[in-house]
Formats: C-alpha cells, structure tokens, sequence
C-alpha cells in the first residue's frame, strides 16, 4: 500500500525533519507508485541528513541512471529519433519493471510520434484498470492517442477530467482549447455538408 505508506512518512517527517530512513522509505514507496523524479528528489532530501548512508545512495544512484534514460528517451523523442528513443524505453522497461506509471506513460508519448496510436491506446487502458485513472500524465497522453485516432469528443472528455483533476495545469487548458476549437470546426463542416454546402464542408474540413 505506497500511498499509505508514502502518508505515514511524511507524518513521520512531520515528527521529525532530520529522520532520514523517513525519506528513504518514502522515495520507496514513491517508485512503486512509479512516480520515478519525485522518488529521487526525496532520496536527495534524505541524503541532506544523513550523507553516507549506504542504502540511500545506493537507491539515489539507481533512480538517477533510471531518470537519465528517461530524459535521454525524452530528448531523442523530442528531436525525431523515436525509434532510438523506443530502444532506450524497452531497455529501461526491462530494468523496473511494467509497472512504473513514468516510464510507461513516456512510452505511449513515444508510440504516438511513432504513429501507433492505438498501441498506445491499448497500454493506457491497462494503467487505466491498473489504479491510475485520475492521473493528469496518463488522461493527457490518452487525450492525444484518441485524437490522434478522430475520436475528438472523448479527447475532449479526457481533457476535461484531467483539468478537474488538476484545475491550475496550464499545458491541459490550452490543449482542452485546442481540442475543442478543432470539435467546433469538425461539427461545422458536418452542419455544411448535410446543407449540402459542399465547398463549405470541405473548406472547414480542410
């Protein structure tokens, strides 16, 4: 139970800011909800107490080389190399596990770039029944696989939940935006075409 466990050590850390094996058991727990960056910037916090300790460097280095692949694959993603990108993904998969929610929302925003929208689509629905249904990461990156596939309306909902979710998300509002000013446009080509306005149709399909 990580989220339990994650609350009963920032009680803890409550108690007592310099309790070190505190923060250690929480960046645990914190990996096995796959919430990989926040788990290193809390090792780190534990590190500042107690800076030799054994355990907590060796977990420190572990998520480090974790999240170096991570922004390697973000980056080679972010510049076209999504093939490469995919490559460092799987290696990564292999090394944590199926389970780490970072790691695989990271794949399926790979999967998109790669045009397999609905191989994506197929991994978020396994997070979706896996615990993770209100996560903002996953109801974006799901936003984008059912855009990417015309299901524009359901992309809108996704967005939506994701902004009830997190109302102050920037990135979610001006996609939900986006998105809606795209629906808009859509639904007035169709109003055009049943008009039988079939220059209009195709100048708002266009």
């Amino acid at each position: 139970d990580y989220k339990a466990c994650a609350a009963d050590c920032d009680t803890a850390i409550g108690i007592d800011q310099t309790l070190s094996k505190a923060y250690f058991r929480k960046a645990t727990a914190m990996k096995g909800m796959g919430r990989i960056p926040d788990a290193l910037k809390t090792i780190q916090l534990g590190l500042v107490h107690d800076p030799i300790n054994k355990e907590g460097m060796r977990q420190r280095d572990a998520l480090k080389g974790m999240t170096d692949k991570m922004t390697e694959a973000q980056d080679q993603n972010a510049m076209g190399f999504s093939r490469r990108a995919l490559v460092i993904v799987e290696q990564l998969i292999t090394e944590v596990g199926t389970n780490v929610k970072d790691v695989n929302v990271l794949k399926m925003q790979i999967l998109l770039k790669l045009q397999r929208p609905e191989d994506a689509l197929n991994m978020s629905n396994a997070m979706m029944r896996a615990g993770y249904s209100g996560d903002v990461s996953l109801l974006m990156t799901r936003a984008d696989c059912l855009y990417s596939m015309g299901d524009i309306d359901n992309a809108v909902k996704h967005l939506q939940q994701a902004m009830r979710s997190d109302p102050d998300n920037a990135t979610a509002r001006k996609e939900l935006k986006r998105v809606k000013e795209v629906a808009d446009v859509k639904k007035r080509g169709a109003e055009c075409y049943k008009a039988q306005d079939l220059d209009g149709a195709i100048e708002h399909w266009t």
